[in-house]
């Protein structure tokens, strides 16, 4: 048994175990196809060992031929494989030179199956023996060569060639020592088939050349493939370096923009040395929201970076800017008169904005500023004093930029106390409903109540006119609203049940719930049960609302009018009713604002409220006048036709069960 032959079968096989266990083990890429391909030369180098080895140990020539021959099948695959080892990462063979490759390849293996003793002999002679220096004897074929052989040789030879330019390619590109190593080991598969070739030809007496240049060249290429492997591990270890690093600048930047967000912000106050003056700015951009609505989000993303590239080019070297959310950027200003930057910034920023498709965008942006904090922990504080400056900047405009204003903050801050605070005092029983009395002006009998909400939080009362308008701009009205009707029908069935005669129940509804769509339904479903017909109930809607909405809140009138409620509006003469308008509203009830009461007893005050009075009968419309406090207006409204009044003159609005008492007082 040739010893040499045996031997590199087992290297071969401890290579191509080594190789497929790193796949498989994880310590290369499973996906990997050069490992693969890796394997599968080592595979070659085994199966071709093999059939030299078997070959090599007879002296029958047939037999020696047929070994010899499927020996040269498994070295003919050798060399494309090697190949596309080295062109993998590489590429530079195309599709076209690798359908080359492969139609030659299954050209010359099939002819040399299809030859009786394969490409490398026409006829065989006789076979030599060979005895090696350890004693150790072996068999070689000698016999005529075939003309194909030199073909193939050469095809072989090139395909090597291609090997070594593939690698200088890579090690050109990488410059590491394992590329360069394997391109020495390129270059020994090279020389050793070449010097095989010139073996088989006679040129040269060394019949193992191919089989060594073959081994030691798997030897090269597996361990710098092992090694491949350990720096593509570090490989992963620096992307994981660089992801982390990734995750790190996202956590202080904004993606979008490039800007530092709220965490690099924190951190540049933080890092801040307090050495000079500096406030905290915010910008937001004006209707963002409806951009996005109108033109896409895309539009409205390149509207975000190009007002943060003018933000970013209007500041000063020591400023610094960043993204807090959609559309607002907040800045450090360093340095005397922030308000010459914010000048130049707001400037630059109404400059239309024109995008990649042509789309030309009018914008602008609004600012508010406050002092900045020395320390990280005040910048919250800060920042709400910044944000109610920049909330006045766009009350009283927009495209402007405001001063922190410590009333207007303490407003905002009221407001948004008392907006919290609403639910949970609705759950605790913060909230009561009074009644005040309407009465008949002709005989001063009882017309009904007027339903008013009233707040005692434990921090004290709230005024109506307060929590009405915060209730209404929280959109906290729909479920006061609600609360208010059930409560009132509650307690007018009370007053039934009791044998009182309350009259007719009026109720406001703010300007929120004539947009509530399913208002007209929860006040009839809540009605039957409480024993009330919809002629005892009236609501009030103010003139202004009606008026400048009314094709919004016409559709809730009709509805809430066909199903025989009443309805009043209320504080007349304040709006901007025309009498085409007012016929088309279904109220049968029209209140006359107390402005108007309080300037009677002078001649444009009579004049006014007489005029009124008569617009009221013209439109037979019922009338009704608030805010009576003296008995000259009572007698004046009196003599001039008013049908009912309420006020301060008659009573004040009245707890529950003081409304009752006075029912009871004037019915006896």
């Amino acid at each position: 048994m040739p010893l040499i032959a045996f031997m590199l079968c087992l290297l071969m096989g401890a290579f191509a175990f080594a190789t497929v266990l790193h796949v498989v083990a994880g310590l290369g890429d499973v996906r990997d196809r050069r490992s693969l391909l890796m394997a599968g030369v080592c595979a070659l180098s085994i199966a071709f060992n093999l059939m030299v080895l078997l070959a090599t140990s007879t002296a029958d020539p047939e037999a020696l031929a047929h070994w010899n021959k499927l020996a040269l099948v498994f070295s003919g695959f050798t060399y494309p494989l090697l190949l596309a080892f080295f062109d993998e990462g590489v590429a530079r063979l195309g599709r076209a030179a690798w359908a080359a490759i492969a139609a030659s390849t299954v050209l010359l293996f099939v002819a040399h199956v299809l030859l009786p003793y394969g490409l490398q002999f026409e006829s065989i002679e006789r076979t030599r023996a060979l005895v090696l220096p350890w004693g150790e004897t072996i068999h070689v074929l000698q016999g005529r060569l075939n003309p194909w052989f030199a073909l193939a040789s050469l095809y072989a030879f090139l395909l090597a060639l291609g090997c070594i330019a593939l690698q200088w390619l890579r090690y050109r590109r990488k410059r590491e020592t394992a590329e360069a190593v394997m391109l020495a080991g390129a270059v020994l598969f090279a020389a050793s088939g070449a010097v095989g070739v010139a073996s088989r030809f006679g040129l040269l007496d060394f019949n193992f050349a191919g089989i060594l240049g073959l081994a030691v060249t798997a030897l090269f290429v597996s361990l710098v493939h092992v090694h491949d492997h350990r720096m593509g591990r570090e490989r992963e270890a620096r992307e994981r370096l660089r992801q982390a690093e990734r995750l790190e600048w996202l956590a202080l930047h904004d993606p979008a923009t490039g800007l530092p967000n709220r965490g690099g912000l924190d951190a540049r106050v933080a890092s801040r040395a307090p050495d000079g003056p500096a406030v905290l700015a915010l910008l937001g951009i004006d209707h963002l929201g409806r951009m996005n609505e109108a033109f896409g989000h895309r539009v409205g993303d390149a509207l975000v970076r190009e007002l943060a590239h003018r933000t970013r080019r209007g500041a000063g070297q020591a400023d610094f800017v960043a993204r807090l959310t959609g559309d607002k950027f907040a800045m450090v200003i360093e340095g005397e008169k922030p308000e010459i930057r914010l000048d130049a910034i707001l400037a630059a920023a109404k400059i239309p904005v024109e995008l990649d498709d042509g789309l030309v965008i009018e914008t602008s942006m609004s600012g508010g500023f406050t002092r900045l904090p020395s320390t990280a922990c005040a910048l919250p504080a800060a920042l709400q004093e910044a944000e109610s400056a920049l909330v006045a900047a766009k009350e009283t405009g927009r495209g402007r930029w405001m001063a922190f204003d410590r009333s207007t903050f303490d407003r905002d801050l009221r407001w948004s106390q008392l907006a919290s605070q609403m639910r949970e005092g609705l759950r605790r029983g913060e909230f009561r409903m009074v009644y005040q009395p309407r009465l008949h002006l002709a005989d001063e009998s009882t017309a009904g109540f007027e339903a008013l909400m009233r707040w005692a939080p434990v921090e004290g009362p709230v005024s109506p006119a307060e929590f009405i308008r915060i209730a209404e701009e929280s959109g906290f009205i729909l479920d006061l609203g609600r609360w208010g009707i059930e409560t009132a029908f509650a307690q007018r069935a009370a007053w039934c049940t009791a044998g009182l005669a309350p009259g007719r129940l009026s109720i406001n509804l703010s300007p929120r719930q004539l947009f509530d769509p399913g208002l007209a339904d929860f006040i009839a479903d809540r009605l039957a049960p409480h024993g009330h017909g919809p002629d005892d109930i009236e609501f009030e809607i103010t003139e202004s609302v009606a008026m400048e909405r009314i094709d919004a809140v016409l559709p809730l009138l009709q509805a809430l009018a066909g199903r025989g409620f009443h309805l009043a509006m209320d504080d007349f003469g304040t709006g901007y009713s025309s009498l085409s308008r007012l016929q088309e509203l279904p109220f049968d009830v029209i209140k006359v604002d107390l402005t108007f009461v309080r300037r009677l007893g002078t001649r444009e005050g009579d004049e006014l409220m007489s005029t009124l009075l008569g617009l009221i009968r013209t439109l037979g419309r019922h009338s009704v006048a608030e805010g009576i406090e003296t008995a000259t207006q009572r007698d004046w409204l009196r003599g001039a036709g008013c049908m009912e009044v309420q006020g301060y003159l008659f009573s004040k609005p009245l707890e529950a069960g003081d409304a009752g008492r006075w029912l009871v007082d004037r019915a006896t």
